[in-house]
Parts: C-alpha cells; structure tokens; sequence
C-alpha cells in the first residue's frame, strides 16, 4: 500500500493522541510549509518506506511523546527550515536507510527523552543551521553507516545522558561552527570509521561522563576552534585509526578522569592553539603510531595522574609554545619511535611522579626555551636511541628523584642555556653513546645522589659557562670513550662522594676556568687514556679523600693557575704515561696523605710558581721516567713522611727558587738517572729522616742558592754518577748522622760559597772519582765522626776560604789519587782523631794561608806521591799523636811561613823523596816524640827562620840524601833525645843563626857526606849526651861564631875527611867526657878565636892528616886527661898561629 500526499500547505493540529499506522510506503510532497501541532502522543508505524518532502518550512510540537517505527527506508527532504519541539519523549525506530536533507535551518527541541534506532544506514544533510536541545536521555543506535552533513551552525544540548552506538561507519561534517552541550553522561560506541570535519568552531561541553568506543578509524578535522569542557570523565576507546586536524585553536577541559584507547594510528594536526585541562586522571593507550602536528600554542594542564601507553611510533611537531602542568604522577610507555619537534618554548610542571619508556628511539626539536619542573620522582626508560635538539634555554627542576634508562645512543643540542635542578636523586643508565652540545650555559643542581652510567661513548660540547651541584654522592660510570668541551667555566660543588668510572678515554677540554668543590671523597678510574686541556685556572676543593686511578696515559694541559686543596687522602694511580703541562701557578694544598704511583713515564711541565703543601705523608711511586720542568717558583710543605720511588729516570727543571719543607722523613729511590735544573734558588728543610737511592747517574745544576737543612738521619747510596753544579751559595745544615754512598763518579762545581754543618757522625764512600770545584768559600762543620772512603780519583779545586770544624774523629781512604787546589785560606779543626789513607798520589795547592787544629791523633797513610803547595801560611795545630806514612815521593812548597804544634808523638814515615820549599818561617812544636823516616832523598828549603821546639825524643832516620838550605836563622830546641840517621849524604846551608837546644842525648849517624854551610852564629847546647857517626866526609863552614855546650859526653866518629872553617869566634864546653875519632883528614879553619873547655877527658884520634889554622886566640881548658891521637903526637900543641896566641891548659 502506498499512501501519497502532496500538499500546497499543511497546517495540522491535533488535540488528543495522534496513531498513525501505515502498512505500505509513506510519501509526502509538500510545496509550501509544513505546520503540525500535537497536544497529545504521537504514535507512528509504517510497515514500509517512508519519503517526506517539504518545500517549505516544517514545524512540529508534539505535547507528548512521540514514537515513531518505519519498517523501510526514511528520506525527508526540507527546503525550508525544519523545526521541531516535542515536550515528551521521543522515540525513533528505522528498520531501514535514514537519509534526511534540510536546505534550510534545523531546529529540534525534546523535552524528554530521545531515543533513535536506526537498523541502516543514516544519512543526514543540512544546508543551514542545526539545532538540537534535548532535556533529557538521549540515545542513538544506527546499525548502519551515519553521515551528517551541515552547512550551517550546528548547536545540541541535551540535558540528560547521551547514548550513541552506530554498527557502521560515521561521517560528519559542518560546514559551520559545531557546539555541543550535555547535562549527563555521554556515551558514544562505533563499530565503524568515525570522520568528522568542522568548517568552523567546535565547542563541546559534557556536564557528565563521556564514553567513546570506535571499532574503526577516527578522522577529526576542524577548521575553526575546538573547544571542548567535560565535567566528568572521558573514556575514549578506539579499535583502529585516529586522526584529528584542527585548523584553529584546540581547547579541552575535563572535570574527571580522562581514558583513551586506540587500538590504531593517532593522528592530530591542530593549527591552532591547544590547550588541555583535565581535573582527573588521564590515562591514553595507543595501540599504533601517534603523530601530533600543533602550528600554535600547546597548554595542557592536568590536576591528577597522567598515563600514556603507545605501542607504535609518536610523532609530536608544535610550531609554538608548549605547556604542560600536572598535579598526579606521570607515566608514559612508548613502545615505537617518538619524535618531538617544537618551534616555540616547551614548560612542563608535574606535581607527581613522572615514568617515561619509550621502546624504540626518542627525537626531541625544541626551537624555544624548555622548562621542566617536576615535584616528585622522575623514571626515564628508553630502549633505543636519543636524540634532542633546542633552540632555547633549557630549565629543569625535579623535587623527587630521576632515573633514566637508555638502551640507545642519546644525542642532546641545545641553542640556549640549560638549567637543571634534582631534589632528589639522579640515576642515568645509556646503553649506547651520549652526545650532548649546548650553546648555552648549564647549570645542575642535585639534591640527592647522582648516578650515571653509560655503556658507550660520552661527548659533551657546552658553548658556555657550566654549573654542577651535588648534595648527595655523585657516581658516573661510563664503559666507552668521554670526550668534553666547554668554552666557559665550569664550576662543580659536591657535597657528597663523587666516583667517576671511565672504561675508554677520557678528554676534557675547557676554555675557561674549572672550579670543582667536593665535600666528601673522590674516586676516579680510568681504564684509557685521560687527556685534560683547560684554557683558564682550575680549583679544586676536596674535603674528603681523593683517589685516581688511570689505565692508560695522562695528560693534563691548563693555561692558567691550578689550585687544589684535599682535606683528605689523596691516591694516584696511573698505568701509562702521565703529562701534566700547566702556563700557571700551582698550588696544591693536602692534610692527608699523597700516594702517587705511576707505571709509566711522569713528565710535569709548570710556566709558573708551584706550591705544594700535604699535612701527612706524601708517597710518591714511578715506573718510567719522570720528567718536571717549572717556569717559576716550586714550594713544597709536607708534615708526614715523604716516600718516592721511580724505576726510570727523574728529570727535574725548574726557571725559579725551590723551597721544600718535610715535617717527617723523606725516601727516595730512584732506579734511574737523576737530571736536576733549577734557575733559582733552591731551599730544603726536612724536619726527620732522609734516605735517597739512585740506581742511575745523578746531575744536578742550580743557577742560585742551595739551602738544605735536615733534622734528621741523611743517607744517600747512587750506584751511577754523580754531577752537581751550582751557582750560588750552598748551605747544607744536618742534625743526624749523615751516610753517602757513591757506585760512580762524583763531580761538584760551586759558583759561591759552600757551608755545611752536621751535627752527627758523616760516613761517605765513593767507587768512583771525585772532583770538586768550588768558586767560593768553603765552611763545613760536622758535630760527629767523619769516614770517607774513595775508590777513584779525588780532585778537590776551591777559588776561595776552606773551613772545617769536626767535633769527632775523622778518617779518609782513598784508593786512588787526590788533588786538592784552594786559591783562599784553609781552616781545619778536628775535636776527634783524623785517620787519612789515599792509594794514590796526593796533590794539594792552596793559595791563601792553611790552619789545621786537631784534637786528637792524626794518621796519615799515602800509597803514591804527595805535592802540597801552599801560597800562603801554614799553622797546624794537633792534641794528639801524628803518623805519617808515605809510599811515595812527598813534594811541599809553602809560600808563606809555616807553624807546626803537636801535642803528642809525631811519626812520619816516607818511601819515597822528599822536597820541602818554604817561603815563610817555619815554626815547629812538639810535646812529644818525634820520628822520621824516609826512604829516599829530602831536600829542605826555607827561606825564613826555622823555629823547632820538641818536648819529647827525635828520631829521624833518612835512607837517602839529606839536603838543607834555610835564608833564615834556625832554632831547634828538644827536650828529650834526638837520633839522627842518614843513609845518604847531607847537605845543610843556613843564611842565618843556628840555634839548638837539646835537654837530652843527641845521637847522629849519616852513612854518606856532610856538608854544613852556615851563614850565620852557631849555638849548640845539649843537656845529654852527643854522639856523632859520619860514613863520609864533613865539610862544615860558618860566617859567624860557633858556640857549643854539651852537658854530658860528646863522641864523634867520622869515617872520612873533616874540613871546618868558621869564619868567627869558636866556643866549646863540654861537661863529660870527649872523644874524636877520625878516619881521615883533618881541616880546620878559624877566623876568631877559639875556646875550648872540657870538663872531663879528651880522646882524639885522626887517622890522617891534621891542619888546623886560627886566626885568633886559642884558649883549650880540660879538666880531664887529654889523649893525642896516634897519628899526630904533637897535637894539640902545634898550631899554625896565623895572629894570637895559643894557650893549653892540662888540669887533668
């Protein structure tokens, strides 16, 4: 059955119940308006299609409820506008198709519930405004595809809860602005593609729940602002595809908990504004790709707990500012790529705790400033690569803690200052490379403890000033190479332990000044190369201990000054090659101990002063070479033990003054060469012991002063060489006992002056030669024993004064030669016994005068030849006996006078000549025995008086020639007895007065010549006994009077000729008895008077000829009998008188 109606114009009211029930199509044409009044329900069936159309306007008022059920297809048609109220509710059921069209304006007005089933598809098409207000339940279920078109505004409002299921697909689009608002709940659910496109603005406002499920792809596009307000919760669910376009601003509010889920792609463009305020949780789980593109401000604010599941890849792009607050925690889990692009500034305050895991690679472009402020935890997991580039400042701050994971390389740049603030603490966990560069400053502050840790490689270029705080432990560990530049300070406060592990190089390159303050210890390992270049000063603070450990080489270069100061221990290992270059001061400052250990070679360069001061001990450790060159000042304080050792060489510069204080002992070993520079002066203090080993040679040049002064044990052992040059003063002052031991040669050279007092025993021993050059004067005093001993040569060369003071014993051996020249005084006082053994020649030169005080005995041992000269007096003084024993030929020169004063025996044994020269007088005492031996000749020439006093025996015995000449007068007084013997001849010339005393028995034996000549008064007295012996003729000839006394026997035996020519009086007195043997001729000459007087008998026998002749008077009183010789029976009673009388007196 078809029913058709066509009208011009309906006008209908009804005033009770209107039940329409059609059992065949419906078809209505109407050419003018359409005008129904219901006072009553509306009951409409229609068991086939139904087709309305209305060329004019429509209008409905329905009093009551309106159900209407088609059982086919709907199509309405309006080219007018289409209003429609009804005040009860409103029920719709098509069991087929719904197309509905209005050209006009659609207005719909329920004052109850709405409900619409529709079991096709629905097709709806408005050509100018729509809209819908419903005041109550609204409910929606189309079993087919829903498309809506509007050309105009589309307003809804529904004052109940809104329902909506479509079995189909939706398509709705607005060519105007869309606004919607619901009192109650809303619920949507579409088991198809939902698109929709607004060519206005969109407003939403729920003042409920909002429930959205789509089992297909969801389109959004609006071209206008979308602003939407729930004051409830969202729940969003979507089984496939969402992408959304908002060409303008993109407002959401939400009073509740917002939940998505899209089991799809998400897409959103918004090229507008967006801002976003959920007073509730927000939960989002995306089952596909998320691309965002925002070309305006992005404001999101969420006042309870924000979570994001995407199980694909993110895409954000904002062409503006960036907004985010939340007041809950955060948690998002990416489990694709994401990738982040913002043009404008990125701000983000979570008041809760913040979860990031992101499954694939992370890429972040901000061109704008980035500010984070999170008030709680932050946990940051990524398994793949990060990359992050900002144009802007960064600025981070984080009341709770911050881990971060990566399974990936992570890449940071930064066009603007960073500031990153933790209040609690930091944990980073890299798998991959870490690349930051920012071209800004940085600063970061942690509250807690810091924790990083990268499994790749780490670089770090900063283009501006760096700040680091720390309030808690800060641990970096990082298993690849690090590589950092910074072109601005940096600054680094710890306040608690800072550990950094590196398992590849390290490079740090900062063009500013480094300020680094940790308030509690400090590790470092490094198991590469660590390679540090700064541009500016570097500090360091540390009030903990400090420990660096480095498996590779080091190096170190800071263009400025270094100051670091540890209040705790400091630990250095290195197991490559350290190179430390610094164009600054450095100033180092330690209260516990140093322990420095280095395998490789140690080489430290400084263009500038060094201060050095540890309060504890300092162990220092190199098993290469180590090599320090300074171009200033070099202080060093230590208060604890000093310990070094290096196995390789030490090579030592430095372009200033040295001053090192050690308030403990000093170790040194050093298992190769020693090379010392030092431009400067060069002052020591150790307040303990000092014991240095050398393995190597030993070469030390300082252009300054050298002052060291020790209150404790020294002990040096070098088993190479060693060479010292200085110039300047050197002034070494030693409170313990002092031990050198040399394996090689020994060179010094001194530009200045030499001082060095020991108030201990000094032991040193040299295998090698020994060569001193000192061109200033020399002053050593030592309060102990003294024992040197030289395998080698000893050269000793000083240009200025020697003085030495021993206050004990003193014994030198040298197995080689010994040359000493001094252009100054020598002064030498020992309070102890002086034992002196050279195995080679000695020769000794001083220019200037010689004083030497012994206090106690005196042994000299010589195994070659002794030349000494002297341009300047000798005064030697000894409290003790004085052996001498010389294996070789002795040679003395003395340019000034001599004094001699020994308070013991003196013993001198030479085998070998003789040869004394002296310019001066020679003065000689002795308190005790004399004894002289020498096997070989002796030569003696003075050319001043000769003064001999001995208060003991004399003993000489000559086994060679015996030749004397002094231009002065001599005086030789012994108070004990005096035996000469002479296996040689023996030649004396005197150009002055002899004068001798002997309180003792004088006994002389000479197996060869005598020739006496004697310009000058001959006194002889002898309180003793005079025995004579000579093996060969005696020539005696004086130029003055001859006086002799002799108070005991005198007894002469001369085997040979006897010629004497006194050229002045002759007296003799002899107290005992005399006797005369002579085997040969007899001269005698005398040009005075002659007086003889004996006081006991006179023996004389000549077995030759006799020839007296004086020229003067002759007076001979014996008081003894006086016995003629055999040969000549008239003696004494022929003389040749030339003038005088003879007088002969017998009283026998």
């Amino acid at each position: 059955m078809v029913m058709s109606v066509y009208w011009s114009m309906a006008i209908t009211v009804v005033y009770g119940i209107s039940s329409t029930v059609v059992y065949g199509n419906v078809s209505t044409v109407v050419y003018d308006n359409v005008s129904i009044v219901v006072y009553g329900n509306v009951s409409t069936v229609v068991y086939g299609n139904s087709s309305t159309v209305v060329y004019g306007n429509v209008s409905t008022v329905v009093y009551d409820n309106v159900s209407i059920v088609v059982y086919g297809n709907v199509s309405t048609v309006v080219y007018g506008n289409s209003s429609t109220v009804a005040y009860g509710n409103s029920s719709t059921v098509a069991y087929g198709n719904s197309s509905t069209v209005v050209y006009g304006n659609s207005s719909t007005v329920v004052y109850g519930n709405v409900s619409t089933v529709v079991y096709d598809n629905v097709s709806i098409v408005v050509y100018g405004n729509v809209s819908t207000v419903v005041y109550d339940n609204v409910s929606i279920v189309v079993y087919g595809n829903v498309s809506t078109v509007v050309y105009g505004n589309s307003s809804t409002v529904v004052y109940g809860n809104s329902s909506t299921v479509v079995y189909g697909n939706v398509s709705t689009v607005v060519y105007g602005n869309v606004s919607t608002v619901v009192y109650g709940n809303s619920s949507t659910v579409v088991y198809g593609n939902v698109s929709t496109v607004v060519y206005g603005n969109s407003s939403t406002v729920v003042y409920g729940n909002v429930s959205t499920v789509v089992y297909g792809n969801g389109s959004t596009v609006v071209y206008g602002n979308s602003s939407t307000v729930v004051y409830g919760n969202v729940s969003t669910v979507v089984y496939g595809n969402v992408s959304t376009v908002f060409y303008g601003n993109s407002s959401t509010v939400v009073y509740g908990n917002v939940s998505t889920v899209v089991y799809g792609n998400s897409s959103t463009v918004v090229y507008g504004n967006v801002s976003t305020v959920v007073y509730d949780n927000v939960s989002i789980v995306v089952y596909g790709n998320v691309s965002i593109v925002v070309y305006g401000n992005v404001s999101t604010v969420v006042y309870d707990n924000v979570s994001i599941v995407v199980y694909g890849n993110v895409s954000t792009v904002v062409y503006d500012n960036v907004s985010i607050v939340v007041y809950g925690n955060v948690s998002t889990v990416v489990y694709g790529n994401s990738s982040t692009v913002v043009y404008g500034n990125v701000s983000t305050v979570v008041y809760g705790n913040v979860s990031t895991v992101v499954y694939g690679n992370v890429s972040t472009v901000v061109y704008g400033n980035v500010s984070t402020v999170v008030y709680s935890n932050v946990s940051t997991v990524v398994y793949g690569n990060v990359s992050t580039v900002v144009y802007g400042n960064v600025s981070t701050v984080i009341y709770g803690n911050s881990s971060t994971v990566v399974y990936g390389n992570i890449s940071t740049v930064v066009y603007g200052n960073v500031s990153i603030v933790v209040y609690g603490n930091s944990s980073t966990v890299v798998y991959g490379n870490v690349s930051t560069v920012v071209y800004g400053n940085v600063s970061i502050v942690v509250y807690g403890n810091s924790s990083t840790v990268v499994y790749g490689n780490v670089s770090t270029v900063v283009y501006g000033n760096v700040s680091i705080v720390v309030y808690g432990n800060s641990s970096t560990v990082v298993y690849g190479n690090s590589s950092t530049v910074v072109y601005g300070n940096v600054s680094t406060v710890v306040y608690g332990n800072s550990s950094t592990v590196v398992y590849g190089n390290v490079s740090t390159v900062v063009y500013g000044n480094v300020s680094t303050v940790v308030y509690g210890n400090v590790s470092t390992v490094i198991y590469g190369n660590s390679s540090t270049v700064v541009y500016g000063n570097v500090s360091t603070v540390v009030y903990g201990n400090v420990s660096t450990v480095v498996y590779g080489n080091s190096s170190t270069v800071v263009y400025g000054n270094v100051s670091i100061v540890v209040y705790g221990n400091s630990s250095t290992v290195a197991y490559g090659n350290v190179s430390t270059v610094v164009y600054g001061n450095v100033s180092i400052v330690v209260y516990g101990n140093v322990s420095t250990v280095v395998y490789g070679n140690s080489s430290t360069v400084v263009y500038g002063n060094v201060s050095t001061v540890v309060y504890s001990n300092v162990s220092t450790v190199v098993y290469g070479n180590s090599c320090t060159v300074t171009y200033g000042n070099v202080s060093t304080v230590v208060y604890g033990n000093s310990s070094t050792v290096v196995y390789g060489n030490v090579s030592i510069v430095v372009y200033d003054n040295v001053s090192t204080v050690v308030y403990g002992n000093v170790s040194i070993v050093v298992y190769g060469n020693v090379s010392t520079v030092v431009y400067g002066n060069v002052s020591t203090v150790v307040y303990g012991n000092v014991s240095t080993v050398v393995y190597g040679n030993v070469s030390t040049v300082v252009y300054g002063n050298v002052s060291t002064v020790v209150y404790g044990k020294v002990s040096i052992v070098v088993y190479g060489n060693v060479s010292t040059v200085v110039y300047g003063n050197v002034s070494t002052v030693v409170y313990g006992n002092v031990s050198i031991v040399v394996y090689g040669n020994v060179s010094t050279v001194v530009y200045g002056n030499v001082s060095t007092e020991v108030y201990g025993n000094v032991s040193i021993v040299v295998y090698g030669n020994v060569s001193t050059v000192v061109y200033g004067n020399v002053s050593i005093v030592v309060y102990g024993n003294v024992s040197t001993v030289v395998y080698g040569n000893v050269s000793t060369v000083v240009y200025g004064n020697v003085s030495i003071v021993v206050y004990g014993n003193v014994s030198t051996v040298v197995y080689d030669n010994v040359s000493t020249v001094v252009y100054g005084n020598v002064s030498t006082v020992v309070y102890g016994n002086v034992s002196t053994v050279v195995y080679g020649n000695v020769s000794i030169v001083v220019y200037g005068n010689v004083s030497t005080v012994v206090y106690g005995n005196v042994s000299t041992v010589v195994y070659g030849n002794v030349s000494i000269v002297v341009y300047g007096n000798v005064s030697t003084v000894a409290y003790g006996n004085v052996s001498t024993v010389v294996y070789g030929n002795v040679s003395i020169v003395v340019y000034g006078n001599v004094s001699t004063v020994v308070y013991g025996n003196v013993s001198t044994v030479v085998y070998g000549n003789v040869s004394i020269l002296v310019y001066g007088n020679v003065s000689t005492v002795a308190y005790g025995n004399v004894s002289t031996v020498v096997n070989g000749n002796v030569s003696i020439v003075v050319y001043g008086n000769v003064s001999t006093v001995a208060y003991g025996n004399v003993s000489t015995v000559v086994y060679g020639n015996v030749s004397i000449v002094v231009y002065g007068n001599v005086s030789t007084v012994v108070y004990g007895n005096v035996s000469t013997v002479v296996y040689g001849n023996v030649s004396i010339v005197v150009y002055g007065n002899v004068s001798t005393v002997a309180y003792g028995n004088v006994s002389t034996v000479v197996y060869g010549n005598v020739s006496i000549v004697v310009y000058g008064n001959v006194s002889t007295v002898v309180y003793g006994n005079v025995s004579t012996v000579v093996y060969g003729n005696v020539s005696i000839v004086v130029y003055g009077n001859v006086s002799t006394v002799a108070y005991g026997n005198v007894s002469t035996v001369v085997y040979g000729n006897v010629s004497i020519v006194v050229y002045g009086n002759v007296s003799t007195v002899v107290y005992g008895n005399v006797s005369i043997v002579v085997y040969g001729n007899v001269s005698i000459v005398v040009y005075g008077n002659v007086s003889t007087v004996a006081y006991g008998n006179v023996s004389i026998v000549v077995y030759g000829n006799v020839s007296i002749v004086v020229y003067g008077n002759v007076s001979t009183v014996v008081y003894g009998n006086v016995i003629p010789g055999y040969n000549s029976p008239d003696f004494p009673l022929t003389y040749s008188c030339a003038a005088g009388r003879v007088i002969t007196m017998s009283l026998s």
